[in-house]
């Protein structure tokens, strides 16, 4: 297989070397090409592409819009539900941070113990806090019923809402703390 060895465009340019900006920008004032613009298929094709889509912009600019019925209460839907997602816990840091609500870290641990082995663990209140001076590291405490007679495996469970905080969130814990409170019916 034969290898295209050429001189590769670099991002904003043709293959030719000019700036695609520049081209814009010619098209924007109604500036005439020159020689090279002129005589160059690359800057004519890319010239007449940017002339179909300064007049496709210029008859949108133009265009009435309505919104859709019902788009303010949807708009207004959404920014109540971020308004009341409360706390985040950072996931990841640097020029794109991300983080989950706490609110979110909460119903995963509710998960991980309600589906414990057995069927006799249900989590009743959970608090979620970043542990200081980190960034996907948890302080969580959660208060768990426990029904019947036999003793729950504490230990186990611990590993089980470690695994799937780590699994389904990406976070780690740094400290658990289990509430144990006794349960009549399941």
């Amino acid at each position: 297989m034969a290898l295209n060895r050429g001189r590769l465009a670099r991002p904003g340019r043709l293959p030719c070397g000019r700036n695609v900006d520049a081209l814009w920008e010619q098209v924007r004032s109604g500036a005439a090409p020159d020689e090279h613009v002129s005589s160059c298929p690359h800057c004519r094709t890319a010239l007449e592409g940017l002339r179909a889509l300064d007049a496709a912009t210029r008859d949108l600019a133009h265009e009435e819009v309505t919104a859709p019925p019902g788009l303010l209460e949807r708009i207004m839907r959404v920014v109540r539900t971020e308004a009341r997602r409360g706390a985040t816990v950072p996931l990841v840091v640097g020029p794109d941070p991300a983080h989950v609500s706490t609110a979110a870290v909460a119903a995963v641990v509710r998960f991980a113990v309600d589906t414990a082995p057995g069927g006799r663990l249900r989590a009743r209140r959970c608090r979620v806090q970043p542990a200081a001076g980190t960034v996907d590291v948890l302080d969580v405490t959660v208060e768990v019923v426990a029904f019947g007679e036999t003793e729950p495996d504490l230990d186990g469970l611990r590993r089980r809402i470690g695994s799937v905080l780590a699994a389904h969130v990406g976070l780690r814990l740094r400290e658990l703390r289990l509430d144990l409170v006794r349960g009549e019916n399941p």
